[in-house]
């Protein structure tokens, strides 16, 4: 959603797009996500509406022309449906009254569509919407298991009635609760499967581990200068060697460090940008600006540029630790594992005074020496 930081030119654009191109699912669907995005709802939904009759149209007359990405458009946009529909009708509670029971009818069908099109969308989307929309079902299974968990007793119940009614609510709910788990976990393994890493797959694994965090990623100080033996320069005598040779990588790599170990990470952002406009094969600015961006919260995007990192030097430990603490921070113990046992030297990246390597990896280090160990592990060390 980069282009959402230009909304208005953003929906201009596209609404010029869908005039010339009347008959293009993407457009549509671009515009109404656009406006969702920015709270204009039923403004969306309208154009959801549009999405939907464009991709009947299409599969009427040429089946065989729909392409997989018209297919995750219309399954996105009748998840955005379904989704506005559950929301209405999430505060519906039981009651004797005979047009309150029609209402319910109506809830258990907004929230079944909204698990069908989640499902959808898991098959035709991108991970990231894949992850999203298995959330959304379990949830929308979450709300069914409630409803019928708050539904107040029938009146009038002896003591083995009252029993016999509690077992077959849950009974009713059971299903609910074991698919609210299926979808759950579906999305945290694919989520570790492939590198994603958003908010959604936090709350797959407090879901999934009775309410336990995974381990949380530091945001405080950065420190990427530790030693006390060899003083950086003063950002005066950087700036003004940079004057004297502005393209000198190393020179702007370690403004940018004294940047970000005075917490002016923003700056240090732009340094590290501008170290690699002159050197775009520059796997320590590129590491360092994964960093900062693991500071921030922008985990995805620091993930991506670890990731870039070892595609330009495959050995470098320091891009291996962070994806340690990363993985770690996420609860994908598994992938966390695998990146350590890459890293050549571990103990040097402990021990190291400037370092390109987050705070938390030593802590991260020692949680995962105490995981399980799976059962070939065990097998080996029996063997042994």
């Amino acid at each position: 959603y980069e282009a959402l930081k230009d909304a208005p030119e953003t929906l201009s654009r596209y609404r010029v797009m869908m005039n010339r191109e009347p008959e293009e699912l993407k457009w549509a669907f671009r515009y109404g996500d656009t406006l969702y995005q920015q709270g204009r709802l039923s403004e969306a939904t309208e154009t959801f509406k549009k999405v939907d009759e464009l991709y009947a149209r299409k599969v009427s007359s040429a089946p065989e022309a729909v392409t997989p990405e018209e297919r995750a458009f219309a399954a996105q946009a009748r998840f955005y449906r379904a989704n506005q529909e559950m929301k209405a009708f999430q505060k519906i509670a039981i009651r004797g009254d005979k047009i309150e029971n029609a209402l319910i009818q109506k809830k258990l069908k907004a929230h079944q569509a909204v698990e069908a099109a989640g499902l959808e969308v898991a098959q035709y989307a991108s991970p990231r919407w894949t992850i999203a929309s298995l959330v959304m079902a379990a949830k929308a299974n979450d709300e069914i298991s409630r409803f019928f968990l708050e539904a107040p007793e029938p009146k009038g119940l002896n003591m083995a009635q009252k029993q016999q009614y509690r077992q077959w609510v849950d009974d009713k709910v059971r299903p609910y609760r074991e698919k609210a788990v299926q979808y759950r976990q579906a999305a945290l393994d694919k989520a570790h499967h492939v590198g994603i890493f958003c908010p959604e797959v936090t709350a797959c694994y407090r879901a999934l581990n009775g309410g336990a965090e995974p381990p949380a990623i530091g945001r405080g100080a950065l420190r990427l200068s530790r030693g006390e033996s060899s003083p950086e320069k003063s950002l005066k005598a950087l700036v003004e060697g940079l004057y004297a040779d502005p393209g000198n990588t190393s020179l702007l790599r370690s403004l940018a460090v004294a940047y970000a170990d005075q917490g002016r990470v923003e700056l240090a952002s732009l340094v590290l940008h501008r170290c690699l406009e002159e050197n775009p094969q520059d796997a320590q600015s590129q590491n360092m600006l994964g960093l900062i961006r693991l500071l921030q919260g922008e985990d995805q995007e620091a993930y991506g540029l670890f990731q870039k990192v070892l595609e330009l030097d495959p050995g470098m430990d320091e891009a291996k630790a962070n994806l340690v603490v990363l993985n770690e921070g996420y609860g994908n113990f598994q992938k966390a594992k695998e990146s350590l046992s890459e890293i050549v030297d571990k103990q040097a990246l402990l021990s190291a005074s400037d370092s390109g390597v987050h705070p938390d990896f030593q802590a991260s280090v020692g949680r995962l020496e105490v995981v399980a160990f799976d059962d070939s592990e065990i097998e080996a060390l029996e063997e042994e």
